[in-house]
């Protein structure tokens, strides 16, 4: 896997603070078709990777109702700190519909270009409460500017 030889990722999330936690548990996948123990980072790598090989780049949108989401992150020294994401859904003159919001104790690290795998899960939870349900949600991210081609630019909830 082209990631597992990029010592950059490894120092990045050492510099950050970040130690190896063997008393984990740690995912288990599938690493060139054949059963493997990975750690938490190159399970989230292959997450990554998989969701990257989804990314769509032509128009297809024709909605009327989209939904824009976006995220904070606040922390204090040595605390796994909070995740919090406000959503908005509007129709097609603008017109407000629904708002939500939802704040999620992060169990992720900070490791630069896996932002997503942080915050991304109290945005979700701000998505599923919104009502009317939006045809797509845009969120705020990098998206096929990282390096792996995928960073929390996602649509279509």
């Amino acid at each position: 896997m082209q990631h597992r030889k990029d010592p950059r990722l490894h120092q990045e999330h050492r510099r950050a603070g970040h130690q190896p936690q063997p008393d984990r548990p740690q995912p288990r996948g599938e690493v060139g078709g054949s059963p493997a123990p990975l750690t938490r980072l190159e399970w989230l790598l292959a997450a990554q990777e998989r969701a990257a090989s989804k990314v769509v780049l032509e128009d297809r949108l024709s909605p009327d109702l989209i939904a824009g989401v976006d995220q904070a992150f606040i922390s204090e020294e040595g605390e796994r700190g909070l995740a919090v994401s406000g959503t908005v859904v509007l129709d097609p003159s603008f017109r407000i519909r629904s708002r939500s919001s939802a704040g999620q104790e992060s169990t992720v690290p900070y490791v630069p270009s896996l932002l997503s795998f942080r915050e991304d899960p109290a945005a979700l939870e701000a998505a599923r409460r919104l009502d009317p349900t939006p045809a797509h949600l845009f969120v705020d991210g990098c998206g096929i500017k990282t390096g792996r081609g995928w960073q929390a630019a996602w649509a279509s909830p």
